[in-house]
């Protein structure tokens, strides 16, 4: 299949009333996948997140589809490589502008199944260290979740607008040959999948920073609990240490030979039954 690859300038002196309806010079390189049917022709632009970072700029290019003609609008190279390694990985394939683009869009998203599970690895991973199976000290949990829903959040909003653009160019190649009119069905099956992934691994994240505060919490609650216990024994021992500070005259105790081991051995007495009482109520759990 030929196609021409034209910069923003060229397809505007080439094409003036198609740039005027789909493209100005800002809204070619808006950070948005979409098309739009004008007249009898396709338009639209992509814009693809860069793997592994991608939150970083996207790589946008436009593109025009008539019934013989596939035009490409980019002021890269990002379009020539991607076409050429589309050649290399599908030497024959695009014998139509419809089929063709069918074969870029499927070949940009071609390794994402494979990159989202990526993602869902390393979630997992996180749940090994927030449920104490595996320990990682250099792991920032806070920075690492927030970064990855971040990414996925801008992978769910690419797939969500690569459906949308699917549903304009399915109305537009149903007036296409037969043969090219489950293209737009089977791409958007493969988009909804990945779309789905992509919302299943947020909610999944969403979850586990859940279960790493739910534990910090049940942490909190058994130090405080432990707190409590201790505060607990030592209350009767505070009691017997105020009540004979007092040092009154007429206290037998204080000149007692005795007074202070049987004190001493009152207290211990005091402690192990406390304790022996906490475990069989299962405090210390």
């Amino acid at each position: 299949m030929k196609y021409e690859i034209l910069t923003v300038k060229q397809f505007q002196i080439a094409y003036p009333g198609i740039y005027k309806r789909c493209f100005s010079y800002n809204s070619i390189r808006h950070p948005f996948c979409k098309a739009e049917v004008t007249g009898d022709a396709l338009a639209g632009t992509f814009a693809v997140p860069k793997k592994p970072e991608v939150s970083l700029e996207k790589q946008i290019f436009g593109y025009c589809i008539t019934e013989d003609r596939l035009i490409f609008i980019d002021d890269t190279d990002y379009v020539s490589t991607l076409l050429a390694s589309l050649e290399t990985a599908e030497p024959h394939a695009g014998d139509s502008p419809i089929s063709t683009i069918y074969d870029l869009m499927e070949y940009m998203i071609k390794d994402d199944m494979l990159f989202l599970q990526g993602y869902e690895d390393k979630l997992e991973e996180l749940e090994d260290i927030v449920t104490g199976e595996k320990e990682d000290n250099d792991v920032d949990f806070e920075k690492t979740i927030l970064a990855m829903r971040k990414n996925l959040s801008t992978l769910g909003m690419y797939y969500d607008q690569l459906s949308d653009a699917n549903d304009t160019v399915q109305q537009w190649a149903g007036q296409q040959h037969a043969k090219t009119k489950r293209l737009p069905e089977i791409y958007a099956n493969k988009v909804k999948r990945l779309g789905a992934l992509v919302a299943s691994l947020k909610e999944y994240s969403i979850q586990l920073r859940e279960l790493r505060q739910s534990r910090i919490d049940i942490r909190q609650n058994q130090i405080m609990q432990f707190l409590t216990i201790i505060t607990t024994i030592f209350m009767p021992l505070t009691l017997i240490t105020g009540w004979y500070g007092m040092n009154f005259r007429n206290m037998p105790e204080l000149s007692h030979p005795y007074a202070y081991g049987c004190v001493a051995v009152f207290s211990a007495v005091v402690v192990i039954i406390e304790i022996l009482l906490f475990k069989k109520k299962k405090w210390f759990k």
